[in-house]
C-alpha cells in the first residue's frame, strides 16, 4: 500500500470476502496523508458520477 503514496490514485478491487476493507482502513489509520475514501458498487457505472464523486470527496 505504501507504493501507492507515489502514485496519483491507488484502487483496491476484489470480491466480497477478500479484505480490502480491513486492508484500507488499517492503512488509512497509519496514514500521515489526506484519503479520499470511495465506494463503488456495480451500479456505479456512470462516469460522470465517478469523477463527480472522487472530485468532490473529502479527505
Amino acid at each position: 500500500m505504501n507504493e501507492g503514496l507515489y502514485r496519483k490514485l491507488t484502487v483496491i478491487s476484489a470480491s466480497a470476502g477478500f479484505g480490502k476493507t480491513t486492508l484500507a482502513s488499517g492503512w488509512v489509520a497509519n496514514c500521515d496523508r489526506p484519503v479520499a475514501w470511495l465506494s463503488m458498487d456495480e451500479g456505479d457505472d456512470d462516469p460522470v458520477c465517478f469523477w463527480t464523486a472522487l472530485i468532490t470527496a473529502p479527505t
